[in-house]
C-alpha cells in the first residue's frame, strides 16, 4: 500500500511536531524556518510498516503561504487535520477546510493537538466545533478525531497505527502519466533533480518524459519514491525524477510533466466556478496543482451553485478535463471550481453556455453533436484525454452513438 496523508490547520498549532511523532521527521529543515518556528516550504516524510507505506506532507499554516499549502493538497489522498485543544478553530484552519473540499480531497482525521492543556470539557466542546465546521462543506467527512498531545506516546500510538488503516483514494491508475513539479534541486554526482506528486498512470526508469512548459523532452535516469530508488512509481506516490536532456535553470515549480503529445496549451478555458465572490473581469491567481497562474475571470452565466466562467492566461497553461482548481484574490481563497473545456472553442457565447452544461453533466454525445456543428470541416478526437478525460477507444465509441456523424476511426476525426 502507498498512501499520501497531508497536514492541514492554523499556524503553530502542531502539524510539524506532530509528523515528528508519528515517524522521527524533522519537518522544518530550512534555516528561516527553524527561526522562525513556522514551516514555510512543503515538507515531505514517509512512515513504513510490514511492506504498508505512508507519504507525509506537511504544509504551511501561515495566511502568506496558501499557494504553497495548495500546491501540496493537491495530491492529498487523506487530510491530517490538526486543531489545537486550547485554540481551537483558527481563520487558516477554516481557509485549509475551503481548499480541501475544493480539491475533493473527502476524507479527513482530525488530531486535536495539545490536550495536555485543556481540560475534558473543553475538548469535548472543541470536537462539537469541528464538527459543525466540517458539515458545511458537502464534499468533507470526519473518519475519526483523535486527542493527542505529544507529551502522551500512547495517543500518538494510537494515531500512527489507524493511519495504517486508510485506503488510498481511488485515482486513474492506467490513465496517461501527469507530475507537477513541486521543488527543484541538483545533487553532486546525480545532477538535476525534481520532486512531486503522481497524479495520474506512472512513471519507469529511463522512460521519456515531455515538460510542456519548457516545452523539453526529458529523460528519467532514476525514479526515488519514500526513499527508495525504483523501476516504477504510480499514482499515490511521492516521488523524485533524476532528469536529464534539460537545464537546471529550465526546472521551475509547477511546470507539467506528462507524455509527450497529450496536451496542448491554450491562454484560455472554461470552467465552473464554485466562489463567495467572482465579477466579471476581476483578476485572480489560478492555483492547479503546483501551479500558481495570474488570470483575468469571465463570467459567463450564473446558475445554481455554480457560475460559468472563462480565464484568460498571460501564458500557454496544459490543463486537463475535470482538473480542479482553487482561486486566490487579494491574497484570500474565493473559491475554486473544475475545469470543463480545456481546449479553447470558438463558440458564441449562447452556444459554450450549451456545451458547458454538456460538459458537467458528462454528456458527451451532446457535447460531441455541439461541436460538429461549430467545426463544418470535422473536429479531432486525437486530444480526447485532454478534451473530455477519455482514450481514444472510449472517444470513437461516443462519437458513434452521436447522431449524423460520419467517424474516421484512422485519422480520430469526426464530420457532419
Amino acid at each position: 500500500m502507498s498512501l499520501i496523508i497531508g497536514t492541514a490547520g492554523h499556524i503553530d498549532h502542531g502539524k510539524t511536531a506532530l509528523i515528528k511523532e508519528l515517524n522521527g521527521f524533522e519537518g522544518d529543515r530550512l534555516e528561516e524556518e527553524q527561526k522562525r518556528g513556522i514551516t514555510i516550504d512543503l515538507s515531505f516524510s514517509n512512515l513504513s510498516k510490514n511492506g504498508e507505506n505512508i507519504a507525509f506532507i506537511d504544509v504551511p499554516g501561515h495566511e502568506n503561504l496558501i499557494k504553497t499549502m495548495i500546491s501540496g493538497a493537491y495530491g492529498f489522498d487523506a487530510c491530517l487535520f490538526v486543531v489545537a485543544a486550547n485554540d481551537g478553530l483558527m481563520p487558516q484552519s477554516l481557509e485549509h477546510l475551503e481548499v480541501l473540499n475544493i480539491l475533493g480531497v473527502r476524507s479527513l482525521v482530525v488530531a486535536l493537538t495539545k490536550c495536555d492543556l485543556a481540560s475534558a470539557e473543553l475538548i469535548k466542546q472543541r470536537k462539537s466545533e469541528i464538527y459543525a465546521a466540517v458539515q458545511k462543506y458537502k464534499n468533507l467527512q470526519i473518519l475519526e478525531i483523535f486527542p493527542v498531545s505529544i507529551k502522551d506516546s500512547a495517543s500518538i500510538d494510537e494515531l500512527r497505527n489507524y493511519l495504517f488503516t486508510l485506503k488510498a483514494a481511488n485515482r486513474e491508475q492506467d490513465g496517461v502519466f501527469r507530475y507537477y513539479i513541486d521543488r527543484v534541486f541538483s545533487l553532486k554526482g546525480i545532477g538535476n533533480v525534481v520532486t512531486g506528486t503522481v497524479i495520474e498512470g506512472s512513471v519507469t526508469k529511463n522512460e521519456k518524459l515531455f515538460n510542456y512548459d519548457a516545452g523539453k523532452e526529458v529523460q528519467v535516469r532514476s525514479v526515488q519514491s519514500h526513499d527508495k530508488f525504483v523501476d516504477r512509481a504510480g499514482v499515490s506516490s511521492r516521488v523524485a525524477l533524476n532528469l536529464t536532456g534539460i537545464e537546471l535553470g529550465e526546472l521551475k515549480k509547477g511546470q507539467l510533466l506528462s507524455k509527450k503529445g497529450f496536451f496542448r496549451g491554450f491562454r484560455e478555458i472554461d470552467a465552473i466556478v464554485f466562489a463567495r465572490e467572482l465579477t466579471h473581469g476581476q483578476s485572480v491567481t489560478f492555483c492547479v496543482g503546483a501551479k500558481a497562474a495570474p488570470a483575468k475571470a469571465l463570467v459567463l452565466s450564473e446558475k445554481e451553485g455554480g457560475i460559468f466562467a472563462t480565464f484568460k492566461f498571460e501564458r500557454d497553461m496544459f490543463l486537463k478535463f475535470g482538473e480542479p482548481f482553487v482561486l486566490i484574490a487579494n491574497g484570500r481563497v474565493i473559491g475554486g471550481g473544475r475545469v470543463l473545456n480545456a481546449v479553447s472553442e470558438p463558440m458564441k457565447k449562447s452556444s459554450k453556455i450549451s456545451f458547458l452544461n454538456a460538459l458537467l453533466k458528462k454528456d458527451f454525445v451532446s457535447a460531441f453533436a455541439m461541436l460538429k456543428d461549430t467545426h463544418k470541416n470535422g473536429f479531432g478526437i486525437i486530444s480526447a484525454y485532454q478534451r473530455f478525460g477519455l482514450n481514444h477507444e472510449e472517444a470513437v465509441a461516443i462519437a458513434k452513438q452521436t447522431p449524423n456523424v460520419f467517424v474516421d476511426e484512422k485519422a480520430l476525426n469526426i464530420y457532419d
